[in-house]
Parts: structure tokens; C-alpha cells; sequence
């Protein structure tokens, strides 16, 4: 259960980053 838990924390954070990285190329 945590493991999956700290997966989808990483993934989570991995597309806020993304997102983030995105928002200040506009």
C-alpha cells in the first residue's frame, strides 16, 4: 500500500513539475 502510495506521490509531483516548467515558457 505505501508503495503504491509514494508511486503516485512521484507521479503527482513529476507532472507538477511539468506542469510548472510549462506555464513559464507561455
Amino acid at each position: 500500500m505505501l508503495s503504491v502510495f509514494s508511486h503516485v506521490v512521484q507521479k503527482g509531483t513529476q507532472m507538477w513539475q511539468w506542469l510548472v516548467l510549462w506555464q513559464e515558457s507561455l
